[in-house]
């Protein structure tokens, strides 16, 4: 690029948040590709003026804003180009579309992860012309804590007995009713009385207090299950690295980073059998980059297949690796975002 494009990229930033790993990944690629990007949380900007004041004197062109309510709503009655990335999790509040109506018909193009999540835009607004609704897939950044160790942050900060042995199925994510980090944990009994080497490593903060109560009663009295509130980002993905395998119990998704952070690193996914997560896990020429259970009984099976069938454990990591290849690369990503917006600036 000749030009230099001054972006400023709008999402909340809750610390540990899916939300707020995309938008510093998107930036970065971004950055990398000669492009200015400030990024902010809406809430940081104190009125319409503030913000309007800020675009100005930082002489930006466009906005990029994730997340269709918790930063579209920042963007009403702005007459300033801007872009609305659908998250995820804004594409679940039906009841709520209205608020957000003018923002998004009056945005110059919208992005979504994946076709299926493209779909549910026009039904929650479809008056929307489709030809403004682009799909670019998210990208992963693989790079991770090379010093850091799970098994020993278990052993000395946890006092759980782990060892060169022992299976860690890990959840990422934070704990809140959508995700349903609960949903397995009694099932899990079943597989530790077959499998006594096996653990289950939840990692994320409790998002909503409401929940925490009838979270931390459900892992009561199983000290085979274990609630770490989070690492860093690199950490984390250390121990998606470390672990045997990756699993996924959400009700709902957009494109789950950590599923793409499990393919790249290698790491085996077990993913509840929702449709961003059917989708995600056959992109690649319906080939399976991981398995997927229903129930928390089917949960069991996968798990069991994955610590008996090496085989198995090698084909799913390789085609989850060439799926990382193919669909989500970070250069990628960030040449489809520049593409676009240079086509409606």
């Amino acid at each position: 690029m000749n030009n230099k494009l001054c972006l400023l990229l709008i999402s909340p930033l809750k610390e540990k948040s899916g939300n707020c790993t995309t938008i510093y990944r998107i930036s970065e690629g971004l950055r990398r590709r000669n492009c200015i990007c400030y990024v902010k949380d809406g809430s940081s900007f104190s009125s319409k003026e503030n913000l309007i004041e800020f675009l100005n004197k930082n002489s930006i062109s466009f906005i990029l804003a994730l997340h269709a309510f918790k930063s579209g709503k920042f963007l009403r009655n702005i007459t300033f180009p801007y872009c609305i990335i659908f998250g995820g999790t804004d594409l679940l509040e039906g009841e709520k579309a209205f608020e957000v109506d003018e923002v998004i018909y009056q945005s110059k193009f919208c992005v979504a992860f994946t076709d299926f999540m493209k779909r549910k835009a026009l039904k929650l607004w479809p008056n929307l012309d489709e030809s403004s609704i682009h799909t670019i897939p998210q990208a992963v950044d693989a790079t991770h804590d090379k010093f850091f160790d799970l098994k020993t942050y278990l052993n000395k900060v946890k006092s759980i007995q782990v060892n060169k042995d022992s299976k860690i199925f890990l959840i990422v994510g934070g704990v809140r009713r959508i995700k349903d980090q609960t949903f397995i944990v009694n099932s899990f009994d079943e597989l530790r009385n077959e499998y006594p080497e096996c653990l289950l490593v939840i990692l994320g903060p409790i998002i909503e207090e409401q929940y925490r109560k009838e979270f931390k009663d459900c892992l009561r009295c199983k000290d085979y299950v274990i609630h770490v509130e989070g690492f860093t980002n690199e950490e984390t993905k250390s121990a998606i690295k470390q672990s045997f395998a990756l699993v996924n119990t959400s009700k709902s998704e957009g494109m789950a980073s950590a599923i793409l952070e499990a393919f790249a690193l290698g790491t085996p996914v077990l993913a509840r059998n929702i449709d961003s997560n059917r989708y995600l896990l056959r992109m690649n020429n319906n080939n399976d980059s991981g398995l997927l259970y229903d129930t928390p009984h089917e949960f069991v099976e996968c798990a069991r297949l994955l610590i008996r069938e090496d085989k198995l454990r090698d084909r799913i990591v390789a085609c989850a690796r060439s799926q990382i290849k193919i669909f989500h690369m970070q250069d990628d990503e960030a040449l489809s975002y520049i593409d676009y917006l240079q086509s409606y600036m």
